[in-house]
């Protein structure tokens, strides 16, 4: 029986991994709205160097 609670917690486990490496609508607009502004700042910094 131990064995089928190890069995689920590990199918929960790769459940909420896999989740998490989808990103959510909101996420995926956020990370958009931030990149420009990553390469702008990157660029200015090597620019300084």
């Amino acid at each position: 029986m131990e064995k089928v609670y190890e069995t689920e917690h590990e199918v929960r486990s790769l459940k909420t991994m896999t989740q998490r490496m989808v990103l959510t609508h909101e996420e995926m607009v956020s990370t958009t709205m931030r990149l420009p502004i990553l390469l702008v700042f990157f660029f200015f910094f090597f620019l300084l160097l």
